[in-house]
């Protein structure tokens, strides 16, 4: 977590923000917030959230309370700042701090609820997907979006509403979390695009990680908002990420949301609705996500030392005056870089343990009993992670595919392996090069592969050497196929998320009028397609297709 300077922030906080949205439903008389909830001590009634019309905020306890409207920290003494006489007027949005003054002169802890005004002609609007509203205090995070340069979190406020019993989500229902946190663009050439996605993270009172749960995903504090662009139909990340959980590979949960999102500090209109989203968790170790063990800089023997790593085949930059980054392996020159622990965390001695590591396996694999179940390549790698990373890589004939986004992790005690995937917006037959709009032909033989990352692949094409690992692919696609990745299964997959979407895409394709239109790097015939439901049709066909050659390209790779 990066924090801003607290120096530079408190004038930010009190902010009014009115949300306005011409295509967003037909508009009624909607409640205010509502509730109480008790935080460290102090009962805040009404509970953060969205309003409509100005109220009266209560703040109750049994001695005295001190509070701040404008995100500064709440005094610590009588004498030093305001203290809480009776109820307090809340006419725009305004983040709330406040802490008790203990009758033995200690100050309890600070905490905060955060109330977002919502202008009185929206206050009907519902969505039968979650709603996401967030406000930025007037910095414009949509600036800070190079790659390559800093792109610090910036202070916002976040509310998440989710869909109520009767599935639909009204702008001023009772939130699923009201709070604090940080948010930047993130995405390398996605980044360019008018619509951005964001790295988001919850955050407490001192600008730190807290773990909270959003629309009903277990605790954590990194999430991420993605935003489908040049995927038209919305769901090519949300739907490879459940084929795989569903095949029993962990992937990041995922849920469509519509998002409010403004960087005024001022005023939501309707140019800051931002359309669909896809919330979901970000890739990092937990015992809800990638559950491996917490390796700490006091790990330094074995069995200890063993993990749990996580590493990542990507773009490298350069390096800098500060840690190594990345590692290149010794026989196949395949660079791996650190994701957990970070690369400023990880320990000379880890490093050093999971580079031997990753080479003992590298010797394995290229010596000449590589195929021995004890002293070849099985000894050092789940192979079984590898076979479906490889099946769900080609089944979505993903252009970053094995050499970017590629994840690989290693638990303690455990061997390497493959997973979880990672960034498929462009898969499923969507961009215009490396073949990847074609359902028939393996991704890995074509011409141009792999361009970016040139030893990535080298591992898969000595495995595929082995007939037994061939064999035990060709296994598993027939158990798959069996199952989750029945034809009939995959394409009501498909039909059953353009239901959902369907409400929400309208106004998405309003906001962002790109159907029949080229978005970087649409395949083929995308002028044709310049309905949503056109969109979700291409996908169906160009899954079914390929689940055909798949069908017939993995029966004869076994027979080689």
């Amino acid at each position: 977590m990066t924090a801003w300077s607290r120096t530079v922030i408190p004038w930010l906080f009190l902010t009014a923000i009115v949300l306005l949205a011409s295509c967003k439903g037909e508009i009624n008389d909607g409640p205010g917030p509502g509730g109480t909830t008790e935080l460290g001590g102090i009962q805040f009634s009404p509970a953060g959230g969205t309003f409509a019309a100005p109220f009266e905020l209560a703040l109750t306890a049994g001695t005295t309370i001190t509070y701040t409207l404008d995100g500064s920290m709440p005094a610590e003494s009588l004498d030093a700042g305001l203290v809480v006489e009776g109820p307090l007027p809340i006419e725009g949005t305004t983040w709330v701090r406040a802490r008790l003054l203990n009758d033995d002169g200690t100050a309890g802890p600070v905490v905060s609820q955060a109330y977002i005004a919502v202008a009185e002609e929206l206050a009907s609007f519902d969505s039968n997907l979650p709603l996401v509203v967030v406000d930025s205090f007037g910095h414009e995070i949509d600036e800070e979006s190079d790659p390559w340069e800093g792109r610090p979190f910036r202070p916002v406020t976040a509310v998440f509403i989710d869909t109520e019993e009767g599935g639909r989500a009204s702008i001023l229902g009772a939130p699923d979390h009201a709070g604090y946190g940080g948010m930047h663009v993130r995405g390398a050439s996605t980044s360019e695009y008018d619509k951005k996605q964001y790295a988001l993270e919850t955050w407490d009172e001192f600008d730190e990680d807290t773990d909270v749960s959003l629309l009903g995903f277990p605790e954590e504090s990194d999430w991420i908002l993605h935003a489908p662009y040049a995927d038209k139909s919305l769901m090519r990340n949300h739907r490879m990420y459940g084929w795989s959980n569903e095949a029993g590979r962990y992937a990041v949960r995922t849920r469509f949301v519509e998002l409010f999102y403004g960087d005024s500090g001022q005023t939501i209109s309707d140019e800051d609705y931002r359309g669909v989203y896809v919330f979901m968790e970000k890739i990092k170790r937990g015992d809800d996500r990638v559950d491996l063990a917490n390796l700490t800089p006091e790990h330094t023997a074995e069995p200890d030392i063993s993990g749990g790593y996580i590493l990542k085949k990507d773009w490298i930059e350069e390096e800098d005056e500060g840690a190594p980054t990345f590692f290149e392996t010794d026989h196949y020159e395949d660079l791996l870089l650190y994701v957990d622990p970070k690369p400023e965390n990880i320990t000379e001695a880890q490093r050093a343990w999971i580079r031997d590591y990753v080479n003992r396996f590298e010797e394995a694999l290229y010596g000449p009993d590589f195929t021995d179940p004890d002293d070849g390549y099985a000894g050092y790698i789940d192979v079984d992670t590898f076979i479906d990373h490889h099946l769900l890589v080609e089944l979505g004939r993903n252009v970053d595919g094995y050499v970017l986004s590629t994840y690989l992790f290693k638990d303690r005690g455990g061997k390497l392996s493959m997973g979880p995937i990672w960034d498929y917006n462009g898969a499923l037959g969507n961009p215009d090069y490396f073949e990847a709009w074609d359902p028939q032909g393996w991704h890995y033989e074509n011409e141009e592969f792999p361009a970016d990352n040139p030893t990535a692949y080298l591992w898969y094409e000595r495995l595929f050497e082995d007939p037994a690992f061939r064999q035990r692919y060709h296994d598993r696609w027939v158990e798959l196929r069996g199952g989750v990745f029945a034809t009939g299964e995959m394409l009501q997959d498909i039909q059953d998320d353009a239901a959902v979407l369907e409400e929400g895409a309208a106004r998405n394709f309003d906001c962002w009028d790109v159907l029949g239109d080229y978005v970087w790097p649409n395949a083929d015939g995308w002028e044709e397609r310049d309905t949503y439901a056109k969109e979700v049709e291409y996908l169906a066909w160009w899954v079914e297709r390929r689940l055909e050659w798949m069908d017939g390209a993995v029966e004869e790779l076994a027979g080689d």
